[in-house]
This record gives C-alpha cells, structure tokens and sequence, in this order.
C-alpha cells in the first residue's frame, strides 16, 4: 500500500522532470538547511521517483524534530517503507499534540499492518465518531472484527459499507476518471439512451449533449464523444462551455479545449473555474510563459485558489525558476494547512448536527467560515444549526456571515 505525501501530487510533475530538477532544489537546500518546507519538496521529490530511503534520511534529519508537519510527512514515508512501529509512534505524537485529527485513518492503517485489532477498532471509532464513515477505515474495522471473531460486529460494519456501496446518481453524470465510485458500463448505457430519447425533442439541449459525450466518454467511445462536443453552441452558459473545454481536454484535443475556453472568457473574464481549466490546458500545450499570466489573472480575483497555485509552481517548476517556485510552494503549504483544518472543523460539523449538538456544530461552522468565508456548505449548515437552537442572539451574527458568503447567494436561492 503506498501512502502518497500530501503536500505535492504525484499527477502534478512528470517523474523524468522531476530526476533534472533535484541537483537545484538540493542546491537550494544545502544553502538553506533550516528551512523546512524547502526540506520537505526535496523530500517529496525523492519519494517520487522511488528513492524512499533518501526521502526519508532527509526527512529524520530536520534541524527541528518537533516539527509536525515533518513528522506527518516522515510517518508516511515510514508506512510505505513497511516501518510501522516508527510510524506508529509519530502518528501518536501528531494526535497527542492534536495538530491534525485526519491522521487517524492511517494510524487504523498502521495498527491493522501490525496486527493490533483491538486498537484497529478503538481507534475506527474515534474517526467515525469525528469524521462520520470513510470506506477504508469501515473496510480496516470490519476485517479487525472478523480477526477478532466478533462476526456480529463485523456483519453491521458490512451492511454500513454496502448502503455507501450504492451508485451515487450524481457520480454517474462524473466523468469516469473523476470518481471514485465504481459504475457499470450497462448504467452508462441506460443513461445514454434516455439522452438520446431527450434529444429527439430539444435536438440544441446542450445540458443533455454534454451528458451524452460524457457517457460516449465513460464507454471508451472517444470519437463519438469529440462529435457531440462539437455540436455544443457556443452561445451555452459559461458552466457547460467549460464542461466542454473539459471533456475535449480529457479526450486530449487541447487546442479545442483552449479555444473553447477562450470563448468562455470573452463571456466572463471572471470565472476561476473557467480560469483554472485553462491553465491546466496551457500546461499540457507546455505554455508555461502563457500558464503564469493566466494563473495571475485567477489568482487577482481569488488569492487563496490552490489549483491555480500549483499549476503557477509547476510552470515555474518547468521554467526553471526556482526560488520564485519554492516561494510559491510556501504558499500552497500555508493555505493547504487552513484547508485541512476547515475540511476536518465542518466534518465534526456535520457529525454534530446530526447528533443534535446544534451548539456545537455552529461554533465548528463559525470556525470553518473564518478559514473560508464562502463555503455554502457551512453556511448552510450554519442557519440550520442557529434555525434548530432558536436562539435570537445568535442569529444577527449568524445572518451576517451568510450575507458575506458568496455575496448571500445561499439566502437567495433558499
């Protein structure tokens, strides 16, 4: 089982490049030797190209051994090296200083690998008691049961796993390599004939022509999907003429995908959805030059937008731009690390909405939205909460932050 390193991901940078790029972050580090970030990219960089041991002796030594992000990122590479017991214990040490709660699915990882099913199942249910249910922590308890011999236990974690087993209608619409749901190809089918049966009658319904190239797509039907791309009006909303951009980026036709997408920004120069897709495009046309002007455009209407982030540090990275990269990189830790503890506050969140701890799942959503002021999840979440508590002192404040949140856009449509 490898554990990926979080901070960099492995689609992000081809290894080869990788292999030519290390003697200058290296270089980069020798002159730097107590800056930990620039430690763990080089780090990284190692563990990529399958040289996990030096990953892992540049990691351990770190001037600063009570850094916890190294120490997470150090316990990762000493699972994939099968080093459990050493894992364990920062695993243990990151929880006892409370730094990030997500490790706990592979700590059950760790303790499954060493045999501990007792802790295996301990430690499952802390996870789903904070984070609600997770596939793989589910699947780790429900084999520590069977080892146990606690059939019962194991049969109720089974039939959990079986309802979150079910086909999610949304993931079938998803093109197939951006979901993790497994769908087959006979659903596929189905859905494609009744699109087909739509179109009879509304032959211009670009929502049903981009639902049938994304259906040809999921089939391996390649060609027949690039055909009813084309046959997209330009003149569809900026969500679809994305969509399209994307698919035709998928099927890699990126000279299409990049000016369809130009067509969409003549239409909104503002959408960073539409701005992140076409920087992803540049990359694959190797238009680094190009990649960063674009990403500077997304990045002045949304400072904090790591897609837009990373894909302006892999061009530097491709220019050979360096220190402007590792500045970069400084940035996507900072805001991943925000990211992570506004991800892990609105899971608690939502776990304590449904336990009816109304209080505390507002105090959890507040936190999310000072991380992330324009998550509709929490939002939402948020004036469920005050709504269910009924308490007037609280709603002023709470009505507040729904306003600030997307312009209000949750108040208006609901």
């Amino acid at each position: 089982m490898e554990f990926q390193i979080k901070k960099v991901e492995k689609g992000d940078i081809d290894t080869e490049e990788l292999k030519k790029q290390i003697p200058g972050w290296c270089s980069l580090l020798k002159k730097s030797p107590d800056d930990e970030r620039l430690r763990i990219i080089v780090a990284s960089m190692f563990y990529f190209i399958d040289e996990k041991e030096k990953s892992l002796e540049l990691l351990k030594n770190a001037p600063d051994n009570e850094n916890m992000e190294l120490k997470e990122i150090t316990a990762i590479v000493y699972m994939d090296l099968n080093y459990y017991n050493e894992a364990l214990e920062l695993f243990n040490e990151i929880l006892d200083s409370d730094y990030n709660r997500n490790v706990l699915d592979l700590k059950v990882d760790c303790l499954f690998f060493l045999g501990k099913f007792e802790a295996v199942v301990k430690t499952a249910d802390e996870y789903l008691e904070v984070f609600g249910n997770n596939l793989d922590v589910l699947t780790n308890k429900k084999a520590a049961l069977k080892k146990l011999n606690r059939k019962n236990e194991a049969e109720e974690v089974n039939n959990i796993i079986s309802n979150l087993n079910a086909v999610n209608k949304f993931a079938v619409y998803m093109p197939k390599d951006q979901t993790d749901e497994v769908i087959p190809d006979e659903i596929y089918e189905r859905e494609l004939e009744l699109c087909f049966n739509d179109l009879k009658y509304n032959p211009d319904d670009s929502t049903v022509l981009i639902a049938i190239a994304t259906f040809l797509y999921n089939l391996d039907r390649r060609d027949e999907s690039i055909e009813y791309l084309d046959k997209i009006s330009d003149d569809a909303d900026s969500v679809t003429i994305n969509a399209k951009a994307c698919m035709f980026m998928k099927l890699e036709k990126f000279p299409k995908a990049l000016e369809t997408l130009n067509k969409s920004l003549k239409k909104d120069k503002t959408n960073i959805i539409t701005l992140i897709s076409k920087s992803e495009c540049l990359m694959e046309l190797k238009k680094y030059e190009e990649v960063l002007v674009c990403a500077d455009e997304g990045l002045e209407i949304d400072k904090t937008n790591i897609p837009l982030w990373k894909n302006k540090f892999c061009a530097l990275i491709e220019l050979d731009r360096l220190i402007e990269a590792k500045e970069v990189q400084d940035l996507i830790f900072d805001l991943e690390i925000a990211n992570d503890k506004a991800e892990g506050s609105l899971k608690k969140a939502i776990n304590r909405f449904y336990s009816m701890e109304y209080r505390e799942c507002l105090n959890l959503c507040y936190d999310v939205l000072d991380a992330d002021k324009d998550n509709e999840e929490a939002a939402i979440l948020m004036m469920n909460a005050v709504y269910l508590l009924g308490d007037l002192t609280e709603a002023p404040k709470a009505l507040y932050r729904a306003l600030n949140c997307n312009n209000g856009e949750i108040l208006t449509r609901n």
